[in-house]
This record gives C-alpha cells, structure tokens and sequence, in this order.
C-alpha cells in the first residue's frame, strides 16, 4: 500500500518550506541518545495533519487494519485489511518527500504496538529537502529509508545552515565589490526576470 505525498504547489506549501526551525520528535527507535531527535518543524506539522487525516478517512484500517498511523495504538485489535501483510510504503517528491519521511518515522512507531501484525513500513523520498532531521534521525532512518536525487539539484543540499552561510558570503562579496550596488541589483533583476 502506498501513500504519495506530492511537493511544493501553493503559497502554503512555500511557508511550510520556509518554517526551517528544529522541532523535537521524541522516541526513535535505533536512534543514540547522545543527541536530541529533531525535524523541521514546518514539515514535522504536515506530516502530522497527513496522518491525521489517514486516521480520520479510516482508509488504512480497512486496507491493513492497522488502527491508527498519528498516534500509538489505541484500539486493542482492529479487524484484518483486505490488504493484510502487505508493506506501507511513504513517497514523495521534494516537500512531499519530507513528509513523506517523516510520515513513515511515526507510523512505525505508531503501528509498534501492533506486534506481528503490524505492517513493515518504508519510505522513498525523491529529492527530499537538506535539513530535513538531525543526523541521529537521518541514522536511525538508514534501514528503512531510501532518499535520491539527480544532479545537481538544489532542494536537497538545502538547509538554514547552508542558507546562512549563502547570505553571508553574497553580503561579504557585495561589501567588497568595487561595482556599484545599483549596477549589481539592477543585474540581478533582469536576470531573475528573464
């Protein structure tokens, strides 16, 4: 059974991305608890209102009887899925492959207390944003998670550090240059236009 989460496409989604604070995930199983487990904090929240709205629609508990993805298990047995058995599989690209990933961390948590009888839960995430979990997180994903990317794309290279230390070095190069700041703007625009 798969669950695709789909990218960036709204102003929303641009504030979801733009939302880089770390947030605490609580328990990761395979994590050290030398460091604490942290997500970005805008796609930490869309991945808990994608697994809400899973939870609510019901749709996993008749496909796999798995009785709730956002939480632990509450209900003692939920009835079999006609899909019992099957793997849960998290996908997406970009934006969609953070929740994705994310996704997939608390619905294996969630479905732990299902035993036996609780799906295996994987993800595949294409392109998914820099920045995304701490690396404890990013470690203890390792067995079940598979992130790619093509080339030189930028999305998944990106992170507030990487962010900061661009602003900087564009400040420090503008300070230093001997070319009008005018003459540079104008430059930009045109070429951001074009």
């Amino acid at each position: 059974v798969v669950v695709a989460a789909r990218g960036s496409l709204s102003i929303d989604d641009a504030v979801t991305d733009a939302l880089c604070e770390a947030a605490p995930l609580g328990d990761v199983d395979g994590a050290a608890d030398d460091e604490p487990a942290l997500a970005h904090v805008g796609i930490l929240r869309a991945a808990e209102t994608m697994l809400a709205a899973l939870d609510e629609s019901g749709v996993l508990r008749r496909l796999l009887g798995v009785a709730r993805v956002a939480s632990p298990a509450a209900e003692a047995e939920p009835a079999a899925g006609s899909c019992e058995g099957f793997r849960l599989v998290f996908t997406g690209h970009s934006l969609g492959a953070g929740i994705a990933a994310i996704a997939a961390l608390h619905a294996r948590r969630s479905t732990r207390a299902m035993g036996a009888r609780a799906p295996e839960v994987a993800c595949f995430a294409f392109s998914p944003p820099g920045g995304l979990v701490s690396r404890r997180v990013a470690e203890a994903m390792k067995p079940w998670a598979t992130s790619a990317f093509v080339g030189a794309d930028v999305i998944p290279r990106l992170s507030l550090s990487t962010l900061e230390l661009l602003r900087d070095e564009a400040l420090h190069a503008l300070a230093h240059s001997r070319e009008s700041k005018y003459a540079i703007a104008k430059r930009a625009a045109r070429a951001a236009l074009a």
